[in-house]
């Protein structure tokens, strides 16, 4: 994966000087790979430079594929996040169990990772990505209105609770 991934940074480079002269920035987010996790995350913007790549912090998918502790793995790249993914999941006996329940209803702790934000300097944004959690697809729309009026019901507290 050694080749794939000098492609990878070597491109981000580039995007990274484009996204420098427009002032903007661009968000990389732990996907498996060279972003499975904050560490993993860390070392691949350190390696592409650019003070316009930063990360988004995805705890949903770090518990779901790397199946490791979000709030443990995220002050390390806390500093670097520009966006935090309100995507909360639920581990079962099976791996890779695709249940993203409403954020605040899982197994991730978003008032600590907040607070750890909080700690760092935060500067972002929280987006909702997931809402879905065991329902089968597709969610009708009164649903929808309903598990994203409780998400944002849930996050309000969990701000709070963080100090924030």
């Amino acid at each position: 994966m050694e080749a794939e991934h000098k492609r990878f940074v070597d491109k981000y480079r580039e995007i990274g000087f484009i996204a420098e002269s427009m002032g903007i920035a661009v968000s990389l987010k732990p996907h498996t790979g060279n972003t499975a996790t904050a560490r993993h995350l860390l070392q691949t913007l350190e390696q592409i430079g650019s003070s316009s790549i930063k990360a988004s912090y995805d705890p949903g998918n770090v518990h779901y594929y790397e199946v490791i502790s979000s709030e443990l793995d995220f002050p390390i790249i806390a500093a670097q996040t520009i966006s935090l993914i309100a995507k909360d999941h639920r581990l079962h006996r099976e791996s890779a169990n695709p249940d993203f329940p409403i954020p605040g209803e899982g197994d991730v702790n978003f008032a600590a990772l907040f607070s750890t934000w909080q700690r760092s300097g935060m500067s972002g944004s929280v987006v909702v990505e997931r809402i879905d959690g065991d329902i089968p697809s597709p969610i009708d729309p009164e649903q929808i209105d309903e598990r994203i009026t409780k998400a944002r019901i849930n996050l309000q507290s969990l701000l709070k609770e963080a100090g924030l």
